[in-house]
């Protein structure tokens, strides 16, 4: 095989973004880099969006939970900050009996992908975080979200513990317990943000930084108290969150849950 057939067989390369740099602009400097010619195919977002979106070829999302935050707002705002359609069905809880047993292991937060059904809600997170990279620039980054990630999921369980206890005075042990263990992951954490410019990882959002404002709702109802207060970095994390544009926007219109919570 010669040079020139070499260069014959490569593939045709057309890339097709918004006319901003964002997420388009890292794989323009993957092809810049590699000297692999590309069409760079730039379209008005407010202009030409509206007429070409019909035309791409997008797999179709369906995101099964409860009508609450809990774990399924952090899939819920990650769908929102990439701007991909969903479909959010919520679940009464009245008809959760009939419904549980239709779902892979009996749980909920599920995504439909395509019509193929997928469960577990950090990996669901974590899929969606891919889809518009927020998991991480190389691996040890990734390793590092994914370890933020789990410790935040420590600390709901530790509250979660506590929360649904049924038992009076087993209730009030844990509270105790809860009371040493929630400020200690609260400290390392928000030194962890401090740390790293004002984000968990990097210096730049990734989903565990969404995926922790998305549960505070819920971490705070379980022990009725602001649990970030009292933690300057973690409540200017939160505020950057939530005053991102599509998640200010979705924040805005979700349904109100405040009062759906049952312990």
């Amino acid at each position: 095989m010669t040079c020139n057939d070499c260069v014959s067989n490569m593939p045709s390369y057309k890339l097709s973004y918004f006319t901003a740099t964002a997420l388009g602009e890292p794989i323009r400097f993957l092809f810049s880099y590699a000297g692999i010619e590309f069409v760079d195919e730039r379209f008005d977002y407010e202009k030409d969006w509206p007429k070409l979106k019909p035309s791409i070829d997008m797999p179709s999302y369906k995101l099964t939970y409860f009508d609450l935050t809990g774990v399924g707002e952090p899939i819920r705002l990650l769908f929102s900050y990439a701007g991909i359609d969903f479909v959010d069905k919520r679940i009464d809880k009245n008809d959760w009996p009939k419904l549980k047993p239709t779902m892979p292991f009996g749980k909920v937060p599920v995504l439909e992908v395509d019509g193929k059904r997928i469960h577990q809600s950090v990996a669901i997170a974590r899929y969606v975080a891919k889809q518009c990279s927020l998991a991480g620039k190389n691996d040890l980054e990734s390793l590092e979200i994914d370890s933020t990630v789990d410790t935040i999921y420590d600390l709901k369980a530790n509250l979660e513990d506590f929360h649904y206890e049924s038992k009076e005075q087993a209730k009030e042990e844990k509270l105790k317990a809860a009371k040493v263990t929630v400020p200690y992951y609260l400290e390392r954490l928000d030194a962890q943000v401090k740390k790293n410019g004002g984000y968990f990882v990097g210096g730049t959002l990734t989903w565990a930084d969404i995926t922790f404002v998305a549960l505070l709702d819920y971490l705070n109802h379980m022990i009725n108290e602001n649990i970030i207060e009292k933690y300057e970095n973690l409540k200017q994390l939160q505020k950057k969150v939530e005053e991102l544009p599509a998640i200010k926007s979705w924040i805005k219109k979700r349904p109100s849950t405040s009062t759906l919570y049952q312990n």
